[in-house]
């Protein structure tokens, strides 16, 4: 089953510049993410093939190697991994020492993928990280339908805020989004290392839903062999999804590893926005009115 929004209905003004520059960084370090993923496996390879040391070059084949130190290297919980490693393969204090000892020297040769210099770690929390994660993703399908989601309301939102304004916004839900993520606020949800558009993307649909709760968005559906489109007022569908997050940091699903928490903060920050935008216009037609009637 398929179900996402495509468009909301609003006279848009001017081509959304930032918006597609923005998704288009978005696809580009995606591509650039999967290249570092071919360089880090084969730079991988050539560690297990060359620089391995006693006495792990005894105990360890070279499929054995790389599915060990990726997993090490990639694990939330080193601690954890390395211990589940240890048992799995009978390790003796000798060969755990030795593995410890070749795990360092591997992170020496084997240069982080773009995915681990870029994702937000609450355990190393970086502002710059807060921001690229954004634009980091985890599959092509990951990328595909954040982009369409962002495409559906960031237009409308930039073309409330122009496109200075707009990068500012984004620039700004990210980071809300990577601090709360960061801080778990205080335990709500585990967190882990987290990447994606989905926080900006609950910001945008926000910041519509405070600033347009009346217009429709545009909905396409596919189920089995029935596909078509409805329409939908712009404030039920955010309080669906903000229900949706809502729902999932409560009670999460086995396994997720949607960042409900994450988007929760990004749709408070896309809501704060909007009303001080609502504000500010309130009081610029207050101090209009005052100055005409002197």
């Amino acid at each position: 089953m398929l179900l996402f929004p495509y468009k909301l209905d609003v006279d848009v003004q001017r081509p959304p510049y930032a918006t597609t520059l923005l998704a288009l960084l978005c696809v580009v370090l995606y591509f650039v993410q999967n290249y570092s993923w071919f360089v880090y496996e084969k730079d991988l390879q050539n560690f297990c093939r060359y620089e391995l040391q006693e006495p792990l070059v005894h105990v360890l084949d070279r499929g054995q190697c790389l599915d060990i130190f990726s997993s090490l290297d990639l694990s939330n919980d080193f601690s954890a991994e390395f211990d589940a490693i240890i048992e799995q393969n009978n390790f003796n204090e000798v060969d755990k020492q030795a593995l410890l000892e070749q795990f360092k020297r591997m992170k020496s040769f084997v240069p982080d993928t773009a995915v681990e210099q870029w994702w937000i770690d609450p355990k190393h929390p970086e502002l710059i990280n807060m921001v690229t994660a954004s634009f980091s993703h985890a599959s092509i399908g990951h990328l595909f339908f954040n982009v369409v989601f962002f495409f559906a309301f960031a237009i409308a939102v930039e073309h409330v805020l122009g496109s200075l304004g707009f990068v500012a916004f984004f620039l700004f839900s990210s980071v809300v989004v990577g601090a709360v993520w960061s801080v778990g606020l205080f335990d709500i949800q585990t967190t882990m290392p987290a990447l994606g558009l989905s926080g900006v993307v609950m910001s945008c649909i926000a910041f519509c839903a405070v600033i347009y709760p009346h217009k429709f968005t545009h909905m396409f559906y596919w189920v089995i062999i029935l596909a078509g489109t409805f329409k939908i007022p712009m404030l039920v569908l955010a309080l669906i999804y903000i229900a949706i997050d809502i729902s999932g940091l409560v009670n999460p699903p086995p396994e997720s590893n949607t960042a409900y928490l994450g988007h929760i903060a990004g749709a408070s920050a896309g809501a704060a926005v909007a009303i001080l935008v609502l504000v500010l216009r309130f009081l610029g037609g207050l101090f209009t009115r005052n100055k005409l009637k002197k």
